[in-house]
C-alpha cells in the first residue's frame, strides 16, 4: 500500500510522538516535575528550594466528604495547619545529621476528573535548616515512622542544575534576539513566600552545551 508524502510525513510524527510517550511512562516520576505521567497516590520527592529550604511532597487521596485525606491530616476545620510531633525528623546531609524546624505546609489538587472519582493532592512539607547545604551534598529526611513509612525516601543531591519550582520562565520559549527574563519566587503555604535575598546572583545556561552565564 503506498501513503502520499503528506501522510507519510504525518505518520512519522505521530509513531515519534509515541514514542516519546512511551519513555516518559517509563521514566521515574516527580511527583512535582511537569510530566506526561499525571502522578499517583503513594508518589513523593525532595526539593532543595535554596541552601536552607527543603519541601517534602507527597500525593495522596481522600474518599467524598466526610472523609478525610488518607496521610498527612495536618489542616484543622479552619484551614490552618495543625502540625504534629515533628521531633522524630532528622534531615542527614552527607551522612552528618542537621537540626530542622518545620515551617509551612501546603495542599493543593493535582488531579480531579468529572467521570469518576480519582482525586489525587498534593501536600508539601517544608523544612528551615540550621546549617546551609552545599553543591554536590547529598540530602535525605527521615523519621521515625510516625509521618510517613520508613521505606517512603526522600532524598536529592544539590545538583547546581537541579530542578525547581521556585525558578519560573517563559513556557512559549525566547526570541533569540530579544531579553530572556524569568521570575524567582515560590509560596510555602502557610509559611508565606520563599525568602529570597536581592544581592544574589544566579546562572542560565545552555543545557546541550553546558555553558554557564552569570546574570543578576
Amino acid at each position: 500500500m503506498k501513503f502520499s508524502h503528506g501522510l507519510q510525513r504525518r505518520l512519522r510524527v505521530l509513531l515519534g510522538l509515541m514514542v516519546l510517550f512511551c519513555l516518559h511512562r517509563a521514566e521515574a516520576t516527580d511527583a512535582v516535575n511537569p510530566t506526561l505521567q499525571i502522578p499517583r497516590p503513594g508518589d513523593n520527592a525532595l526539593h532543595i528550594l535554596s541552601p536552607t529550604v527543603l519541601e517534602l511532597m507527597r500525593v495522596n487521596t481522600k474518599q467524598p466528604s466526610p472523609a478525610h485525606v488518607d496521610s498527612w491530616d495536618w489542616v484543622d476545620t479552619n484551614g490552618n495547619f495543625a502540625p504534629p510531633d515533628m521531633s522524630s525528623i532528622r534531615v542527614v546531609i552527607n551522612g552528618q545529621t542537621n537540626g530542622a524546624t518545620a515551617i509551612g505546609f501546603k495542599r493543593r489538587p493535582l488531579y480531579a476528573p468529572q467521570a469518576t472519582w480519582d482525586l489525587r493532592i498534593a501536600n508539601n512539607l517544608y523544612l528551615q535548616l540550621s546549617n546551609q547545604i552545599s553543591d554536590g551534598q547529598s540530602v535525605r529526611v527521615i523519621n521515625g515512622g510516625t509521618l510517613w513509612p520508613t521505606n517512603m525516601a526522600f532524598a536529592a543531591t544539590a545538583d547546581p542544575l537541579r530542578y525547581t519550582p521556585a525558578i519560573h520562565v517563559n513556557q512559549e520559549g525566547y526570541l533569540p534576539a530579544y531579553p530572556k527574563k524569568a521570575m524567582v519566587g515560590y509560596s510555602l503555604g502557610s509559611a508565606g513566600e520563599l525568602p529570597i535575598s536581592t544581592n544574589t546572583f544566579f546562572w542560565w545556561t545552555r543545557k546541550a552545551a553546558r555553558r554557564y552565564i552569570k546574570a543578576h
